[in-house]
């Protein structure tokens, strides 16, 4: 019981660090499973199940990450006035189409209308 507990610690540790890893990268349109496992000394696969087992997934963690920082931007909490679509492709976003989707979806405004309002969007 004490290693089973022991793994899980580890396991939930090491899904911590991962998660933060997602979160300083989120910005970069190019990060992926394989380039942050490496970078853990883990396979992409390692990733994959390492996130499964936490309960979530590279994609929903990265869209999270990728989110909140473009909603703390219109916010106005990155001394930005960027446009939108600057703010989306600084998240990380390769498509403004996309990010208004993403956005609506998650905060149920458009990106503008958080803008104008200086919704967190927490």
């Amino acid at each position: 019981a004490l290693a089973r507990a022991r793994e899980h610690g580890a396991r939930a540790a090491r899904a911590r660090v991962l998660r933060g890893l997602i979160r300083e990268r989120a910005s970069d349109p190019s990060v992926n499973e394989g380039r942050l496992g490496a970078e853990l000394g883990m396979s992409e696969r390692s990733v994959q199940k390492l996130l499964r087992d936490v309960g979530t997934s590279f994609g929903s963690e990265l869209l999270a990450a990728r989110l909140d920082w473009a909603a703390s931007a219109l916010a106005g909490r990155h001394a930005t006035r960027a446009s939108i679509a600057r703010i989306a492709f600084e998240a990380g976003f390769n498509s403004v189409p996309t990010f208004y989707r993403a956005f609506r979806a998650r905060y149920g405004v458009a990106p503008g209308e958080a803008r104008e309002r200086k919704d967190d969007c927490s």
